[in-house]
């Protein structure tokens, strides 16, 4: 015999607990796969071409362009200018052996977005290996903004209507790429030589977050540097060096 309706009770998703609670933080499912990321400046020209202001909504766009380019720079861009928090999906983190597993995490990042409020990034859409219909679907019930990446050409699935805007995002240039490496390193309170910001430049053709990884790593370098040499002014001796420099970036 059924118990009475009063006798039955409803147990929530624990994420959705979470959100109910006012608890803040990604659902612990999608910690292999996802990460949260606060939105740098945005790059205005980067933003404008993108056309998201034209009043289409939701916004869903294709950035696509080379290893190397600033494509992902396209969602946190997009994401500033609508205060949005972005949530970048990595394939490679998905479940590679079950199809229905992976389909379910990225229904979750989808919820996700949702729930936070912020913008979906999916890196590199190639890398997916789910059926091209799961996407789509997953697109046509999400109202938020989504930002999917790649490499090469893609046109989304027939299914459905989508409305995806595809946006070329060519490779850095010189001029961009020296312009970002006096950037990171000022934001790190230093300033390489001239020729070396220059011939690091010429010589790796980086991305933006690579150029801000390689920094990262050179200055910690140079700070290791100073602290075994015991100097008395640690900051003015973290200044990288031409060959920190160079073995951050070609790491």
């Amino acid at each position: 015999m059924a118990p009475p309706f009063l006798a039955h009770f409803l147990v929530p998703d624990e994420q959705i607990t979470d959100v109910l609670l006012g608890q803040s933080g990604l659902d612990r499912r999608l910690a292999g796969c996802c990460r949260l990321e606060r939105p740098p400046a945005p790059d205005a020209d980067l933003t404008r071409r993108a056309g998201w202001a034209d009043g289409r909504s939701p916004v869903r766009l294709y950035s696509q362009g080379p290893a190397g380019s600033p494509r992902s720079r396209l969602a946190h861009d997009l994401a500033a200018g609508l205060g949005l928090t972005p949530l970048t999906l990595d394939p490679a983190g998905l479940p590679n052996d079950d199809t229905d597993a992976a389909a379910h995490v990225m229904a979750l990042a989808f919820r996700e977005a949702s729930l936070l409020g912020g913008l979906l990034s999916i890196d590199d859409v190639k890398q997916l290996g789910l059926p091209e219909r799961v996407l789509g679907d997953l697109l046509a019930e999400h109202d938020g903004p989504v930002v999917i990446e790649g490499e090469h050409d893609w046109t989304p699935p027939a299914r459905h209507a989508l409305g995806v805007v595809p946006v070329p995002v060519p490779r850095c240039d010189l001029a961009a790429r020296r312009a970002l490496w006096k950037r990171e390193l000022a934001a790190h309170g230093v300033t390489a030589a001239p020729d070396d910001g220059r011939d690091v430049a010429v010589r790796f053709h980086l991305g933006p977050d690579q150029i801000a990884d390689a920094t990262l790593t050179a200055v910690g370098e140079a700070g290791r540097r100073a602290a075994r040499a015991g100097s008395q002014d640690a900051v003015a001796e973290a200044v990288p060096t031409r060959s920190e420099l160079f073995a951050a970036a070609r790491a």
